[in-house]
């Protein structure tokens, strides 16, 4: 396959994570309230920080909160927040709240929590199914006592950017037990070989029905080859003719690597909601 002669480039391009801006950009933007909490982890084992938004009518009497997952929280509960807000504000979106997943002023973890395999160049890597049995049994858990939310797989969003969205392609197929909705925007579709179209692969001999809505985006100026995995993945995907797949991607023009991932949040917002 062409696309394999690109992956020894892709991977010395995104062993790094992005840097995000202080919280928040524009705090008069963000209308409701925010705070972070300390949550450890018996199952990986580790500390976590737990970034938690709550819009400005938390909370109302007799509504059950849909929920956004966000992983990067350390970098991007910021942006992810104010977007929402704005939105929620405008009357464009119905309320949520936000948990955003990261590790404060501890060493950013996220090669061992969002890649599926161990990989020699990608120190610590393949832990995403044990952060997955976190986020099932530990964290849904404690958000749903200890606030007001809906329940239900059908309320339950996760997004993510890079190798966040492949953690998110990996709870499309693994957990979407769990989570409806997902947005995967400029995924490292080319880690491990192109595992992921293994892992479409091996769902589609299984399965002929996926009951998820997929938010999926690239930039039109990533690194050489990834758009190209991008549209043949979701080509794939599509060609399968999934019961209940409701699909939507988009080649964001102009934009690169790290600053495409507002608008195509926005986008999937728009098509989400």
């Amino acid at each position: 396959m062409i696309l394999k002669k690109i992956i020894p480039f892709l991977s010395a391009v995104f062993i790094t994570s992005c840097i995000g801006d202080d919280m928040f950009q524009d705090p008069d933007i963000v209308q409701g309230s925010w705070h972070s909490e300390t949550m450890h982890s018996n199952i990986i084992p580790a500390d976590f920080t737990i970034y938690i938004y709550k819009p400005e009518d938390y909370p109302r009497k007799d509504y059950a909160y849909p929920v956004l997952y966000s992983f990067d929280g350390d970098e991007k509960f910021d942006e992810v927040a104010e977007i929402v807000s704005l939105k929620i504000a405008k009357g464009e979106m119905p309320d949520v709240l936000i948990v955003g997943m990261g590790y404060g002023d501890d060493e950013n973890k996220r090669i061992r929590d969002y890649t599926p395999t161990y990989v020699s160049d990608q120190s610590e890597s393949g832990g995403v199914e044990s952060f997955y049995q976190f986020i099932k049994t530990e964290l849904i858990p404690y958000i749903d006592k200890n606030y007001q939310t809906s329940n239900i797989r059908d309320d339950r969003y996760i997004r993510g950017h890079s190798f966040g969205g492949i953690a998110a392609l990996y709870g499309l197929f693994f957990h979407n037990d769990v989570f409806k909705n997902f947005i995967a925007t400029s995924a490292s579709l080319w880690y491990d070989d192109l595992i992921f179209f293994e892992y479409e692969k091996n769902y589609y001999e299984t399965n002929t029905d996926l009951n998820v809505k997929l938010y999926a985006s690239m930039g039109s100026q990533e690194p050489v080859g990834m758009p190209v995995m991008f549209l043949e993945f979701v080509e794939k995907l599509k060609s399968r003719n999934y019961a209940n797949l409701k699909i939507k991607s988009e080649i964001i023009e102009g934009k690169r690597h790290w600053n495409n991932q507002d608008i195509a949040f926005a986008g999937a917002l728009e098509w989400l909601f």
